[in-house]
């Protein structure tokens, strides 16, 4: 089975063999969603999106009491 975005280009193992139509697929696949790691990979940490909008004053009162309450309980190391 031919992936969508297979282009036809000729692709090669290291060793200068074609890929094989499963391999071929396997590879068109990846390429197609290699945007997400990209993303994942270049986004500061979940954790730290949080606490800039916890800092920006975006949440909820409830949510940003909530989240006072942790950062108090467990206080940042002063060095």
């Amino acid at each position: 089975m031919k992936h969508p975005n297979d282009d036809g280009r000729e692709l090669k193992h290291r060793d200068g063999t074609p890929f094989d139509e499963e391999l071929r697929y396997v590879h068109f696949d990846a390429e197609s969603i290699r945007y997400k790691n990209d993303r994942i990979n270049s986004y500061p940490s979940i954790g730290d999106q949080l606490d800039a909008l916890f800092k920006a004053g975006v949440f909820p009162t409830e949510m940003a009491s909530q989240i006072q309450a942790v950062k108090d309980a467990n206080p940042k190391p002063t060095t």
